[in-house]
């Protein structure tokens, strides 16, 4: 051997192995065996830790998001709800229906309002004179203020159940000013709806967040601010049906960290020497409340900073918390946070629980080992070998693997820890399985249709049997496809496909929720449109985003149609007719029929008054037995009739529109007009038509609105009738009359103003009545004076007629105004004075004069005998001037007796005249009557009688004429349905009632002598001065005005008239003629559209969310949300 390469071979070994210690084999294996189960058990146990740990994050975040998601949804709604009770308080003030002038009614009406609207507190108007009215229906008090001598006194009382106040004054403030309040303050400032500061409430203990809403005028002047009262209490109560965890709260702050509200029983104020003091959310008596807080403040010294969702952890007392915050903001200035703290705790309990039984098991595992090292030595390798099959087996996926070692040495024991480790790592995994069922069970039972897609490949991931049913295919198939297979080019937000979804989805990727509607086609071809929210779903490998999609098909139906509905009353115009035919085409068309009439019974005809897409050789105009629409006039119902299979019915037989078009479906809406059925608003089909709720619903608005229109129709026919006659009135008048503009342009003339002239109405009209006189300047001058003085009286001109004969007149004139008091024009009435002209030449003839008079003239002496009669007097007694001197008055006018005779000389000669009218006998023994004028002369120391018997016969003829003219109108004036009023416009602007119709009687609950000649505040509570001088203005400027008032009937209950007035001027005398009708029913109708509009908006905005129960007063519908309780169960 060489020494040489021995000592090389030995310095050659590591120096590792130069200092090695040997063990015991025994030692060895024990330590082996223990290091083998503390590695394996130990990492399995970590692993699964850290699973579980990630699992809870990824809950967690979840949780948040949804959590986010449901307060937003609520506070929206919930405080979105008070501006729209401003603004509907608001349009009720600009219509007429809320008067806050009256401040005790107004606040009957916020109490009202109150009982409506539930859940809010005091609700009122400020005026901008200082007046208040408010009232708060769940505490039971109405605040009304009224005028004193030392300024605007503001009282408290308590309310009884049906809103009137009792006598009972709770509080009372003197010289109280609105304008001082901060709400009213903020509002003035802001000009605009917005939120004033949180404040304590006045009445109890609690905090209150006001709504305020200024009011303008259409020239931008405030009127007043309407407010409301919101209580937080409500929100508090909302964050404690929260479920967030065991231990988990919620609170809600504001920027300088005052607690909003809490899910916590803690008050969010504190009550120091009997004031309510606003908590800070650093000084709560709740922990996780402060110290959350107090974190808060040491990230964010501003917490305005907060732009976004804002995540952490902080320990308490060593245990870890998550903490979440998210800013809260709204366009009326609410800056909010909501923060949310969750212990890590309450989901990690499964798993601490299996890490302390994993660390007793590595413990027991230890001892057992050790025990078993010293016997394992000789029975080592056999047994390895078969656990080393078994570890195999178990890495495949074969969990039914199990050592049988009968043997109670430490290999056995090894075996049995083997076989218990193998145990719990199958419970572990059998946990996470189920864990993954029971979210794939909740997804699979929500209502909605959920996909998960995957962002990068662009396909969906998961789908549940709700998508299938939506898109109409199965899950494989879904898998297969992404979006833009379902997605139509054309989509509720005009924009292409492509470019929304990769706005929509990048939002989505940075954590907001993103809501929109959109159109989908499944595979049958069909059109649904969805509402769609997007949200972002954790995960590590990829980038998952998660879309519910429900279905508001019906929904936007049931818009579209109330817009139409709407868009069609709003353009009504003046002739029913148009309005009728308007709304059977929209019936038609909403409905898709196939043609839609509106059949009504006129003098024993079916006429088709409305019609849409009727066929070409339609007959409009039929005899009703036999038709579908006869049948349903006469059935006397105000149910839908629907009837299928035309054909194989009776009416193939006996109604010719059926077979002829080939029909299959009607559906046919009875109107009625006051209490009788006078038609049928019908639709056909020519295939199968069942006709759902919302169909009838839709018939029976139309309906009513035709209603309606045929009421307009008949009182429009009876107004023009009544409006015709009294043109004929003026027309028969012998008088020429004429109305002049400020121009000097003639605006109106009757008919005998074209026969003095010669010239027809239409040339006359919007000419120059200068023209027409034989001295224009003269003329001119006499039109200046009645604009000057308001009249002229006897002012004397010629007028010249076409075929150059002169018409000598006296004009009595004077101007006319409009409403305002302004002067539109000038009224004349021409008198002819051509023969009294010509008798006061003649006076100078005397004898001869009373000779060729036409009337008859007679002399008496004081013994009542004739001295003298004309040619006019004998020829109308029929006897000859010898037969008559001489007679006795008596013998031919027998009520001229001498008791008589002696009073007329008496008279006589005190005021030296006498008229009156009387009875003359003919020498035949016919009697006619004459109007006498009698004159005392005194001639040659003698008294003398001398009298003129004008002939009247053709008068009274002319005067029963006129006064069975008046009859006739007065019949027509009180049997019109409508109700007629005639006002009268007085001193200072005030309309005074100077008849009323039977009809307007009865509606008001007055006679007529009650009414007559009162104000017309007492049937309208709106009239005044200045509004009575307004109306006029308008209705003498446009010919007639349309309004809607109130009235006041005699008991005290008010409705609403629709009032077309006009002005008239009768004998210098302004008159304005109300025709009026009752449409309470038509309000009504309109209140039930918007009642329907907010039915749909509250099912929007209650869907996907939250439990929710619906309650129309009509027909009673009740929904259940079912998603917010499969989430709670969460």
């Amino acid at each position: 051997m060489n020494p040489d390469k021995g000592e090389s071979s030995i310095n050659s070994r590591p120096w590792s192995n130069r200092f090695t210690i040997r063990l015991p084999l025994r030692l060895v294996l024990t330590l082996s065996f223990v290091f083998i189960i503390l590695v394996t058990v130990g990492v399995t146990d970590y692993l699964a830790f850290k699973n579980e740990q990630e699992t809870v994050n990824d809950l967690v975040t979840q949780l948040f998001s949804e959590i986010d998601a449901r307060v937003d949804q609520h506070l929206d709604n919930y405080l979105d709800a008070p501006f729209t009770i401003n603004q509907i308080n608001l349009n009720a003030l600009r219509e007429g229906q809320l008067n806050i002038s009256d401040t005790e009614k107004a606040a009957q009406y916020f109490w009202q309002q109150g009982q409506f609207f539930r859940g809010f507190g005091s609700m009122g108007y400020a005026s901008d004179k200082g007046e208040l009215a408010a009232a708060n229906e769940p505490e039971n008090y109405m605040i009304i203020t009224s005028p004193s001598p030392s300024g605007i006194v503001l009282r408290r009382y308590a309310v009884v159940d049906d809103g009137r106040r009792t006598g009972n004054i709770l509080h009372e403030v003197q010289n109280f000013d609105v304008h001082a309040r901060g709400w009213y303050q903020t509002a003035v400032k802001a000009k605009k709806p917005v939120w004033t500061g949180i404040n304590p409430a006045l009445t109890s203990r609690r905090l209150d967040v006001t709504a305020v809403t200024p009011y303008y005028d259409g020239e931008g002047r405030l009127q007043g601010v309407f407010y409301l009262d919101v209580s937080l209490a409500q929100i508090n109560q909302f964050l404690r049906d929260i479920n967030i965890s065991r231990r988990g709260q919620i609170f809600i702050m504001e920027p300088n960290g005052l607690i909003v509200a809490s899910s916590t029983s803690e008050q969010p104020y504190v009550i120091k020497d009997d004031e309510i003091k606003r908590l800070n959310a650093s000084a709560s008596s709740e922990p996780l409340i402060g110290l959350a807080a107090r974190h808060i403040g040491g990230q964010f010294t501003d917490l305005g900073k907060i732009s976004g969702p804002y995540q952490s952890t902080f320990n308490i007392q060593g245990e870890r918390h998550f903490l979440h915050v998210t800013p809260y903001h709204d366009s009326r200035g609410l800056d909010w946070f909501v923060v949310l703290i969750v212990p890590e705790s309450d989901f990690m309990a499964h798993a601490t629980a299996n890490y302390r039984n994993t660390l007793f098991l590595i413990a027991a595992s230890i001892l057992l080992s050790t025990i078993a090292a010293t016997l394992v030595a000789r029975r080592v390798t056999r047994p390895l070998s078969r656990l080393s099959q078994s570890a195999t087996a178990i890495a495949q996926g074969d969990w039914d693997q199990k050592l049988e070692m009968k043997r109670g040495d430490e290999v056995g024991e090894l075996a049995d820890a083997f076989n218990t480790m193998t145990v719990r790592l199958k419970e572990n995994l059998t946990s996470l399985r189920e864990s993954e069922e029971r979210f794939r069970a909740l997804v699979e039972q929500a209502p909605e249709a959920i996909l998960v897609r995957d962002v990068d490949t662009g396909l969906f991931v998961d789908a549940n049997r709700n998508a299938e049913k939506l898109f109409g295919c199965g899950r494989e198939e879904l898998l297969k496809s992404g979006p833009e297979r379902f997605y139509p080019q054309s989509q509720p937000d005009n924009r292409p496909v492509r470019e929304s979804m990769q706005e929509y989805t990048a939002r989505a990727l940075t954590g907001e929720t993103v809501t929109f509607e959109r159109t989908v086609r499944n595979t049958a071809g069909r059109e649904i449109i969805c509402q769609v929210w997007l949200i972002r779903l954790p995960s590590r490998d990829c980038r998952l985003i998660r879309g519910s999609f429900i279905d508001i098909t019906g929904r936007k139906r049931a818009e579209e149609r109330l817009t139409k509905l709407n868009n069609c009353m709003l353009g009504f115009g003046p002739n029913p007719f148009e309005n009728i035919n308007r709304l059977t085409a929209l019936c038609g068309e909403l409905m898709r029929a196939a043609c839609a009439l509106y059949n009504r019974l006129d003098k024993g005809m079916l006429c088709s008054w409305g019609q849409w897409n009727a066929p070409p050789g339609y007959n409009p105009v039929d005899w009703p037995e036999g038709h579908i629409c006869y049948d349903t006039i006469i059935r006397d119902s105000d149910e839908i009739l629907v009837v299928h299979d035309l054909p194989g019915t009776e009416y193939a037989r006996t109604d010719p529109n059926v077979m002829a078009y080939n029909l299959k479906t009607y559906v046919g809406q009875a109107v009625r007009f006051g209490e009788d059925y006078v038609g049928s608003l019908c639709m056909v089909y020519q295939n199968d038509f069942y006709p759902d709720d919302e169909d009838k619903k839709l018939m029976g608005i139309i309906a009513s609105a035709i209603a309606v229109e045929e009421k307009r129709r008949r009182a429009e026919e009876e107004l023009r009738e009544a409006s015709l006659y009294t043109r004929s009135l003026i027309e028969v008048n012998l008088d020429p009359l004429v109305t002049i503009n400020l121009e000097g342009k003639i605006t109106d003339v009757n008919k005998a103003a074209e026969l003095v002239t010669g010239i027809p109405r239409e040339k006359l009209i919007g000419s120059d009545y200068s023209g027409y006189l034989t001295e224009p300047e003269k003329a001119k001058k006499g039109f200046h004076r009645v604009l000057s003085q308001g009249f002229v009286r006897g002012y004397p001109l010629t007028i010249r007629h076409t075929s150059g004969k002169v018409t000598e007149v006296l004009f009595n004139a004077s101007v006319y105004k409009n409403e305002a008091g302004e002067v539109q024009g000038v009224f004349a009435a021409a008198r002819d004075i051509t023969e009294s002209k010509r008798a006061q030449e003649q006076i100078e003839l005397l004898k001869h004069s009373i000779d060729i008079h036409y009337d008859g003239a007679y002399w008496m002496d004081t013994g009542n005998r004739f001295v003298y009669v004309n040619d006019a007097g004998c020829k109308a007694l029929g006897y000859g001037r010898e037969e008559l001197i001489g007679k006795s008055i008596g013998e031919v006018n027998p009520r001229a007796t001498p008791e008589r005779m002696k009073s007329v000389w008496e008279r006589l000669r005190k005021e030296g005249f006498f008229s009156t009218e009387s009875m003359h006998h003919r020498k035949d023994g016919s009697e006619f009557p004459v109007d006498i004028m009698s004159t005392y002369v005194q001639f040659g120391g003698k008294e003398y009688n001398c009298g003129f018997a004008h002939d009247i016969t053709e008068r009274k003829r002319v005067d029963l004429a006129m006064r069975e003219s008046e009859t006739r109108y007065r019949t027509l004036f009180e049997r019109a349905g409508d109700y007629v009023i005639l006002l009268e416009m007085g001193k200072d602007d005030m309309l005074f009632i100077q008849d009323m119709n039977e009809a307007a009687l009865r509606a008001h609950g007055y006679s007529r002598e009650d009414i007559l000649w009162r104000p017309l505040s007492v049937i309208d509570p709106d009239s005044s001065p200045e509004k009575n001088k307004e109306r006029g203005s308008r209705a003498g400027q446009g010919g007639s005005l349309l309004l809607n008032v109130r009235h006041r009937r005699k008991d005290g209950t008010m409705f609403d008239v629709e009032a077309n007035t006009q002005m008239v001027q009768i004998g210098g005398r302004r008159l304005i003629i109300s025709v009026e009708r009752d449409i309470t029913e038509r309000k009504r109708a309109v209140e039930e559209l918007k009642r329907s509009k907010e039915l749909r908006e509250t099912i929007l905005n209650s869907m996907n969310h939250e439990i929710s129960i619906i309650v129309v007063s009509d027909f009673m519908l009740i929904d259940v949300n079912q998603v917010v309780v499969d989430r709670l169960k969460m």
